[in-house]
C-alpha cells in the first residue's frame, strides 16, 4: 500500500476497564482521488455488540473526516446482504443502498455434475497417433 500511496485512518474504541479493542473503524483514501473514500472495515468484538459502539466508531470518522477534508464528496462502503445489523447502522448514519452483489461458489465437482454431457468440451489430443 506504501507503494501505492494509499493511506488510511483508523479509530479504535478501548476497552478502559481491560485496555483490550472492543471495535475499530478504517477508512482508505486512493491517491489522487480525495474528494471520495473508502469505508473498508468496521467490527466490533462480540462482548461490545448491541451497545451502539459501531454506529459510535464509525460516526466519529466521519466526523473526523469532514473536518480534515473538506474536498471529500462521498464515502463508499460494503457489506454482506445478511449483516442486517451494519445495514442498519450504515443507513443511521445517511448511507444509501447503491447495489447488491451477490456472491457465489462451488466446488468443481459440482459444477461439472450439472454440466450436460453435449456441453462438455472433449478432451484435446495433441501429437501422437
Amino acid at each position: 500500500m506504501r507503494e501505492t500511496g494509499e493511506s488510511h485512518r483508523y479509530v479504535v474504541a478501548v476497552d478502559e476497564r481491560s485496555g483490550a479493542v472492543a471495535g475499530f473503524t478504517k477508512i482508505a483514501f486512493v491517491p489522487q482521488q480525495w474528494s471520495h473514500c473508502y469505508q473498508e472495515d468496521t467490527a466490533v468484538l462480540p462482548e461490545f455488540r448491541g451497545l451502539g459502539l459501531g454506529r459510535a466508531i464509525k460516526a466519529s470518522m466521519m466526523c473526523w473526516l469532514t473536518a480534515d477534508f473538506p474536498r471529500l464528496e462521498q464515502v463508499h462502503t460494503m457489506t454482506t446482504s445478511d449483516n442486517l445489523h451494519m445495514i442498519r447502522v450504515n443507513a443511521q448514519l445517511g448511507y444509501v443502498t447503491v447495489h447488491g452483489v451477490a456472491t457465489v461458489e462451488s466446488e468443481v465437482g459440482a459444477l461439472e455434475a450439472h454440466l450436460p454431457a453435449a456441453g462438455r468440451p472433449r478432451p484435446v489430443h495433441r501429437g501422437g497417433s
